[in-house]
Parts: structure tokens; sequence; C-alpha cells
């Protein structure tokens, strides 16, 4: 924990789905809320999806980021601006028009169970 799933629109320009996982997970280590091996991201390519009702090729992503229970709301907020930080800084100068969000959802510690399996 934390899980990273980052949902992108076939149709963003200059996008490489690994260098943002990569920027995303190193900027959930700093934060220093987190064991960097324990930071899990993957991104999923939306390939049929719609935004709005008028334009076609109108482009979003989604970042939903689920963490255990327990930090406070300034801790998710923060978590929640720096990773907007990233996505703002790498979707700039691209020349898309992006609607980018970043959502914090809590896992419960009684309902989640984790094991490493060799």
């Amino acid at each position: 924990m934390p899980h990273l799933t980052l949902e992108y629109t076939k149709n963003l320009n200059r996008f490489d789905p690994d260098e943002v996982l990569t920027l995303l997970n190193t900027a959930v280590f700093e934060s220093g809320q987190f064991e960097e091996a324990a930071i899990k991201s993957r991104a999923i390519e939306l390939k049929h999806f719609a935004r709005g009702t008028t334009e076609p090729d109108r482009r979003f992503l989604a970042l939903k980021v689920a963490i255990l229970q327990g930090r406070s709301p300034d801790v998710r907020r923060e978590l929640a601006a720096r990773l907007m930080d990233v996505l703002r800084g790498y979707l700039k100068g691209s020349g898309d028009s992006v609607s980018a969000s970043v959502e914090i959802t809590e896992v419960f510690a009684e309902t989640y169970v984790k094991e490493t399996i060799s």
C-alpha cells in the first residue's frame, strides 16, 4: 500500500505511462508516508471513453490512490496536491488540453490482506 491506478485516454499526445508512473511513485515515496517497496502503481489506457457530449477528442486522466486508513485529512490533501503537481508538470507543454484528477481513498485494514508469495 499505496496502490496507484492511472487511467488515461488513448488520445493523449507525448504520453509515456512508464515515465509518469516512475514520477508518481517517486513523489509518493518522497512524501515520507510510505516505504518504497510498498508503492504499487499501474496505468490503464482507455480505448473507449467519453468526456462531455460535444467534442469527441477531449482528453482526460484520472489517478486513484488507495491508502490504508489512519492518515489525517491534511496528509491526504498534501499527497493529492503533490501528485497533481507531478501530473501538471508532466502534461504542461504537451499541446494537449487535459482534464486531470487525483482521488485519495482509504482502505480498511480489517478487510485488506497482503502477502508476499514466493
